[in-house]
């Protein structure tokens, strides 16, 4: 396709970097969701994977998904 901006759903737009970027922050979720004991182990290692990254607090909407019989 002939674009030059792409608006991701969360962050700045972009151009298409941005889809090659997702795909390594996916790669890390995937390792870092086998590895995790729980939705707070797993936001730690997003964390340091991405330490740049903002909207940590999103990260904890994977606890119910992901995690559900850790929660309280």
């Amino acid at each position: 396709m002939n674009y030059e901006t792409i608006l991701p759903g969360h962050g700045a737009p972009g151009g298409k970097e941005l889809y090659g970027r997702m795909k390594d922050y996916l790669s890390a979720a995937r390792e870092a969701y086998a590895l995790a004991s729980s939705g707070e182990d797993m936001k730690e290692k997003m964390i340091q994977a991405f330490p740049d990254y903002g909207g940590v607090g999103m990260l904890d909407q994977q606890t119910r998904f992901l995690f559900p019989s850790t929660r309280a």
